[in-house]
């Protein structure tokens, strides 16, 4: 499985008297991007599953791309 990134997304419902259509989009929902098989796969990940998705994709990201290159990113991240 793929790691992945997290993307917040506003939607348009397409109701003809809803206030999207002038440019009030719903949202920000949170959705999870990531390619399998070469095909680009999105899925909806609901606020309450998101320290879980969190968690997987950081499990996923060390076992891919091993542990010292992720805490190297962590102490960039904290030097900012």
């Amino acid at each position: 499985m793929a790691v992945g990134s997290l993307h917040l997304e506003f939607k348009r419902c397409g109701r003809p008297n809803c206030r999207c259509g002038e440019g009030w989009l719903h949202g920000p929902y949170l959705y999870r991007h990531r390619r399998e098989d070469g095909r680009q796969k999105k899925e909806y990940v609901p606020m309450k599953r998101l320290c879980e998705v969190v968690f997987e994709m950081e499990r996923l990201r060390v076992k891919t791309h091993g542990a010292p290159r992720v805490r190297q990113a962590l102490k960039e991240l904290q030097n900012v």
